[in-house]
């Protein structure tokens, strides 16, 4: 119960951009899932994260920038450019 109460702080603060960085990046590596599956799961994750995004363009916290930097480079890896609209506000 305590690990719980300490942990759910950072969890609400990190842990949903941070699950979402995993499914852009690491899960469809080591899966044996398809091109198709792949690709959705990317769609869903980016549209997930534009939806979350802070209209600042950051994930989290002032205290944490650097979910945002990770977000936004895993966004840039998913074949997405600097000029679009989501990357170019997290940056």
């Amino acid at each position: 119960m305590m690990l719980q109460a300490a942990y759910s702080p950072l969890f609400r603060c990190f842990g949903r951009p941070l699950l979402t960085i995993l499914l852009l990046t690491v899960l469809p590596l080591a899966t044996s899932a398809t091109a198709d599956d792949v690709a959705d799961m990317q769609k869903k994750a980016v549209q997930f994260l534009q939806v979350t995004q802070d209209a600042s363009g950051s994930w989290t916290t002032p205290e944490a920038v650097g979910i945002t930097g990770l977000v936004t480079s895993a966004l840039l890896q998913t074949g997405r450019t600097p000029e679009d609209p989501v990357v170019a506000k997290g940056l």
